[in-house]
């Protein structure tokens, strides 16, 4: 905003010495000036060295404003910069932690992943032995079975007989 309020004192300024100086050509052109001529132009040059006062002024306001401004943001942007870097450490810090933990939880995952594994080697190697266990001990009850079916076949015939002697398998 300042910057064209200056570009237009300076553009006023350029138009006003513009003007003087034709009116200076003018002036000289003409063989007697009049005192109320000189009064006009040492007024007009009055208020030239006014206004020219004025946009150095302006300029150098504008100067301090800019580098004030400069310095002010320039502070914010810093500190904006250093929240930022101590946000992305932590963030850092926090990833590095995790990774670890992540890691440590991989390494237990398979650490348990193995003896489950093992575990179940042994089941399956146990479950086989005891399927292969009752096969045998049903042969084993079949063959008893078969045996003890005679026995009492045997027992109940000779019972008939002699109801006293029974067979030692089964209790009369």
């Amino acid at each position: 905003m300042r910057k064209i309020s200056m570009m237009k004192r300076f553009g006023i300024i350029t138009f006003i010495l513009i003007a003087t100086s034709s009116a200076s050509a003018n002036t000289q052109e003409q063989a007697q000036p009049n005192d109320a001529n000189k009064t006009n132009i040492q007024v007009q040059l009055n208020e030239l060295r006014n206004n020219v006062a004025l946009v150095k002024r302006d300029e150098l306001n504008y100067k301090l404003d800019r580098d004030l401004l400069k310095e002010t943001y320039g502070s914010d942007i810093q500190q904006i910069n250093i929240f930022i870097t101590f946000i992305l450490a932590l963030f850092g810090v926090i990833g590095f932690f995790g990774l670890r933990d992540i890691s440590n939880i991989k390494d237990q995952y398979r650490n348990e992943l193995e003896v489950l594994q093992r575990l179940r080697f042994r089941m399956t190697r146990q479950f086989k032995a005891i399927t292969a266990s009752q096969a045998e001990s049903l042969k084993k009850v079949q063959q008893l079975s078969e045996t003890a079916s005679g026995a009492i076949v045997k027992c109940g015939v000779f019972g008939f007989v002699k109801r006293r002697s029974c067979c030692p398998l089964i209790r009369c």
